[in-house]
């Protein structure tokens, strides 16, 4: 059966009578490291906080930490915390600390201070100072000096209960059948960002698909003079739109809300300078559109520019019965 420690009260599973229960990381792992990392830091680490400030009355890119408590820093044991008048500073993104461990360079920002208007710099230094540990038989583990003798036991074994309640912790999730399915023991995971990736992909879909059914819808445009104003929501460069009135002139649409235009031009490259009023097709051509007019003759109606199933779909005509009457 399960038991704890000595020292510590650490918890122990019994391989023997605890095999076939559930895993508990909470406590089998992480209530046994929070009672180690505990011990550890009354015993093994004294942490001290040092303040220093530096006023700054002109430009620079280089300030000196080294004031105030501050004496020494280690930049592998000790953490520098950085302000700038009420700016917390981040290291890598704001400063970077020199070599010299001594002083921090500018990465970001601006440090000009004036005699008016000082730029004041607060300093905090976290110094991590690792003590001896000493165990219950009054030794202590030096610098460099780790000796068997002087681990406790119960190391190995928290070591040793991890190693076998990882093991028992599945690497992949189950395959998903008919079984898993009807007996609703599926074992699938997705992460959250798996989930986000997917949301932000229907979303973008979407998206253009509601931008491409407004393209294909015929719009209002404005009209400023012989400017017609219209938008171009999607890839697709048909666009509609519908005249209330006749058009004479030099006739160029807009597709930014009138700053700029582009001409209007027929199939053979000449500028078109008369619509009438009704319903209207152009192609966007990158530095002009094209004027696709459709033309019905008796009973018969131009419809090269289209598909059967387009003219059916946009105008309800049968080109085919069209051809038979």
């Amino acid at each position: 059966m399960s038991e704890l420690t000595k020292n510590l009260k650490l918890y122990k599973a019994d391989p023997t009578t605890d095999g076939n229960d559930t895993f508990n990381i909470h406590k089998m792992l992480n209530e046994n490291w929070d009672k180690i990392d505990t011990e550890f830091k009354t015993q093994g680490v004294t942490v001290t906080k040092l303040h220093g400030i530096r006023t700054i009355v002109s430009q620079t890119t280089n300030v000196n930490f080294m004031t105030g408590e501050i004496t020494a820093f280690n930049h592998d044991t000790d953490d520098l915390e950085v302000s700038m008048n009420t700016t917390l500073l981040y290291e890598g993104a704001h400063y970077t600390i020199n070599s010299d461990n001594q002083s921090i360079d500018i990465v970001d920002g601006v440090w000009e201070g004036s005699a008016e208007q000082p730029k004041l710099f607060y300093f905090t230094v976290t110094r991590n100072q690792i003590n001896n540990l000493v165990f219950s038989d009054g030794q202590s583990i030096q610098d460099g000096t780790i000796t068997k003798n002087k681990l406790d036991n119960n190391i190995a074994d928290i070591l040793e209960n991890a190693v076998i309640a990882t093991d028992a912790i599945p690497t992949e999730p189950l395959p998903i059948n008919a079984d898993t399915l009807d007996g609703h023991n599926i074992n699938y995971f997705a992460t959250t960002t798996d989930i986000n990736n997917i949301e932000s992909k229907v979303n973008n879909c979407s998206e253009q698909i509601s931008s491409i059914a407004e393209d294909n819808a015929y719009q209002t445009p404005t009209i400023v003079d012989t400017q017609i104003i219209i938008q171009k929501q999607s890839n697709i460069n048909r666009l509609y739109f519908k005249l209330d009135n006749d058009l004479n002139g030099d006739i160029t649409i807009s597709l930014d809300g009138g700053n700029t235009s582009l001409p209007l031009k027929d199939i053979d490259g000449v500028n078109v300078t008369s619509l009438d009023k009704g319903f209207v097709e152009v192609v966007y051509e990158t530095s002009f559109f094209t004027y696709a007019p459709k033309k019905i003759i008796g009973a018969n109606l131009e419809y090269s520019r289209y598909s059967t199933f387009e003219l059916f779909m946009r105008f309800g005509f049968d080109p085919i019965r069209a051809k038979s009457l």
